[in-house]
């Protein structure tokens, strides 16, 4: 069984200060040269599925922080035409003894239950090994839908695929592929080169069951419709263990740049707590803030909130402590079910904050409280002392205040 990470699965953290060149294989750190190879039912490990199973040398680097870098160009020789509901794929960190273990990238068909049909795609699955408690655990995929990037690979194509199976100096683990197609340039001249056609970034992996200290590389293929008339043909393989590098925030470098702008091409998902992201503003004018802008031109630009499943609630949230979050008072504003509501309140020590509305700097029109509305030039709308003397049908009830000036005019409210 499979399962298919949805929106509630966060999938990306830190980016990975990864200066390896995306085209160029990886040749620090300890090498295992791979010579041209090839996997085809030749391979094949039942009717339906074949596996390559590859040792490599780690030095020390499987045994703590450390990265396994898998690089190569492959040949498509009708394995779609061959195999339309098959998938193939690569696992970083796996082991003879558990192949399925660790994680890596599938290109192919995949059936995802999430949206309801088949995708031929790429994405990157992560493996629960049998020894860790069996196929009940399943493996985790995710989809097209949350992975930046996500394309189809086509018969006869020519790649170059790197992979990278980070654990860091944190002690998280990471899965990252980057896949360049050779292309003919439109020069009319028969000029080929390599168009990167997926970079999924670093991908956390939650997964707690795999061994991340196993040092294979296993290649399979699955769901097979026959195991003869097509063949993966790989060229230029090596697969390197490197050291890691310590996450950092700073994620300019994997982003896409266009016209002076870096543009991500999935969800911004922030892992863990008490993450901020900083500007600088000064006073009022807009012009030296940060903005929020719609990109296309001469249209609005509005800012949504929206709640997660079946959720009603959707607010905007301030407070007025950064340093303190067991006295302070908020402010939110938002959707609670059928109701538009503005709700001020105090946590711990802290006063339920009236509620000011201005129009101007300091040019104060109104302000609410529990019990009253004031407006400048001392004038109170005060539901605070009419007096319950009883509340039967038919009865006075109490009574609303309007001060001006100090002076108190009642209004009967009679109780229905």
């Amino acid at each position: 069984m499979t399962t298919f990470v949805d929106y509630q699965t966060p999938i990306t953290a830190s980016w990975l200060n990864n200066t390896d060149s995306v085209v160029t294989a990886v040749t620090s750190g300890v090498v295992t040269p791979l010579a041209n190879f090839s996997m085809s039912g030749a391979n094949s490990n039942s009717s339906t599925s074949t596996a390559i199973n590859i040792d490599t040398t780690s030095g020390q680097w499987n045994a703590g922080a450390g990265r396994q870098t898998f690089s190569a160009q492959f040949t498509i020789n009708n394995y779609f035409a061959v195999n339309p509901t098959a998938h193939f794929g690569f696992i970083l960190r796996s082991s003879s003894t558990d192949p399925v273990n660790g994680h890596g990238v599938i290109f192919g068909t995949i059936n995802n239950p999430v949206t309801g049909h088949a995708t031929n795609t790429t994405a990157l699955e992560t493996f629960y090994p049998a020894s860790s408690g069996g196929a009940a655990l399943a493996n985790y995929v995710w989809t097209p839908e949350n992975l930046a990037g996500g394309m189809s690979l086509v018969d006869g194509g020519q790649y170059h695929l790197v992979i990278h199976s980070t654990v860091s100096h944190e002690g998280n683990k990471f899965i990252r592929a980057i896949v360049h197609k050779l292309t003919v340039s439109g020069s009319g001249n028969g000029d080929t080169f390599w168009n990167l056609i997926v970079d999924t970034g670093d991908v956390l992996d939650r997964n707690p069951w795999a061994d991340f200290t196993k040092t294979q590389l296993s290649l399979f293929s699955v769901f097979n419709t026959s195991l003869v008339g097509w063949s993966l043909d790989f060229t230029n393989a090596s697969v390197v263990w490197h050291p890691a590098t310590t996450e950092v925030s700073d994620q300019s470098r994997n982003l896409t740049f266009q016209n002076g702008a870096a543009e991500v091409p999935g969800n911004l998902n922030f892992v863990g707590d008490s993450r901020r992201v900083y500007f600088a503003e000064t006073g009022i004018d807009w012009t030296k803030w940060t903005c929020l802008q719609n990109p296309n031109a001469n249209q609005s630009t509005s800012i949504c909130a929206i709640p997660n499943g079946t959720a009603t609630t959707a607010n905007f949230f301030a407070v007025n402590n950064s340093n303190n979050a067991s006295n302070y008072g908020g402010i939110t504003f938002g959707m609670q079910g059928a109701y538009g509501v503005i709700q001020s309140f105090g946590v711990g020590g802290a006063a339920n904050p009236e509620i000011v509305v201005s129009v101007g700097v300091g040019a104060v029109a109104a302000t609410f409280r529990v019990d009253s509305l004031n407006f400048p030039g001392n004038k109170t709308i005060d539901w605070s002392s009419g007096g319950n003397y009883s509340n039967t049908a038919g009865g006075l009830y109490g009574y609303i205040r309007i001060l001006v000036d100090g002076g108190a005019k009642k209004i009967p409210v009679y109780y229905t």
